[in-house]
Formats: structure tokens, C-alpha cells, sequence
């Protein structure tokens, strides 16, 4: 996902970009379990509100 997120939208590959050419994507960010979805499939999962997350 977090690739995906790094080339879509309004990210260009740099000019000069050749095949054999690694590219290095670097994202700090994170996901929490309010922004999971089943591996191909889109739909998100159902969370827990904050106090029952942990029992």
C-alpha cells in the first residue's frame, strides 16, 4: 500500500530513469487499525472504539 501511496496521484518518476535503475520511495508515516483493509479487497475492517481495543 505504502508504495502504491508513493506513486500515485501526483508523483513523477525522476527524468533519466532507466531500466536496471533502483529507485528508493521513503515514507514516515503510518496506518492505524481505522485505515486497514483486507488484502486486495478494499473494504474496511470494523474498529473498536478506543476503550475496548485492548482487552
Amino acid at each position: 500500500c505504502l508504495e502504491y501511496d508513493g506513486v500515485a496521484g501526483d508523483g513523477a518518476l525522476p527524468d533519466g530513469l532507466a531500466p536496471g535503475v533502483r529507485l528508493v520511495i521513503a515514507d514516515c508515516g503510518s496506518y492505524d487499525a481505522s485505515m486497514a483493509f483486507p488484502f486486495a479487497g478494499g473494504a474496511r475492517h470494523e474498529v473498536a472504539p478506543a476503550g475496548e481495543r485492548h482487552r
